[in-house]
């Protein structure tokens, strides 16, 4: 539940960066975080923007199949919950079923160590192990109405600044502090784009149209960039 949470705040902010209203940002994303809560148990989704633009229909066009060269039949495209319009599109792993079966001990090991260290009162780094057996990448669209090419560079511009400085709001009586970092500034893609380490997510400005892409495919950071710079670029081309 806490990492759900976590997700769902980590969404909230950005939605409420990207949202352009007169209340500051902080309550927007409080209100956002409960609303996201609201639709996801409730199982309500946001397709398109008011403009039309829909996540799913442009990755269904093929684009997920050719930048990661999988078979379109093992692709499953999920809509989100969020404000703006989101689409995950999901496929096995081509190790899942090795993952699924060394998961559990993997586990047992990891607590184990966890255990030692607390009963030695040693610092414990380590990550919890991953038993994710499916790759993702995302396409979020922003809802919000645009003047142009340069108020959507602006704008991207802004919400970038407003994520690095960090947003702190309070959600079921407790405080969370959310901070995006965005590295340089990525050229070659749209008329602005940034790279989010943290998040494996590319913002983008282009067209006129703001989009988030978020490639979860790789163990290498660098490989899930890469992938997403390729799949923004096709994106934009539809856009």
């Amino acid at each position: 539940m806490r990492k759900w949470l976590g997700t769902t705040l980590g969404l909230a902010m950005i939605a409420a960066a990207c949202g352009g209203g007169q209340e500051p940002v902080a309550g927007e994303a409080e209100k956002e975080a409960r609303e996201t809560i609201r639709r996801a148990r409730s199982g309500e989704k946001i397709r398109q923007t008011d403009s039309g633009l829909d996540p799913c229909a442009i990755l269904r066009t093929g684009m997920v199949a050719e930048v990661f060269g999988v078979d379109a039949a093992a692709l499953t495209f999920t809509a989100g919950s969020s404000r703006h319009p989101l689409c995950t599109a999901r496929w096995r792993k081509p190790d899942a079923d090795r993952i699924e079966a060394e998961a559990p001990q993997q586990m047992m090991d990891y607590m184990k160590r966890r255990m030692e260290a607390q009963q030695k009162g040693q610092p414990f780094d380590e990550k919890m192990p991953s038993a994710r057996t499916e790759n993702e990448a995302s396409l979020t669209i922003n809802d919000e109405p645009l003047d142009g090419a340069a108020d959507a560079v602006a704008r991207l511009e802004q919400i970038v600044a407003q994520l690095g400085e960090g947003i702190t709001t309070e959600v079921r009586g407790r405080q969370h502090t959310t901070r995006v970092v965005y590295d340089d500034w990525t050229d070659g893609v749209g008329d602005r784009a940034a790279w989010a380490p943290g998040l494996s997510q590319l913002s983008v400005a282009s067209n006129g149209v703001i989009f988030h892409v978020g490639v979860s495919a790789s163990p290498d950071a660098a490989e899930n960039r890469a992938k997403a710079i390729e799949l923004a670029r096709r994106v934009a081309q539809a856009l």
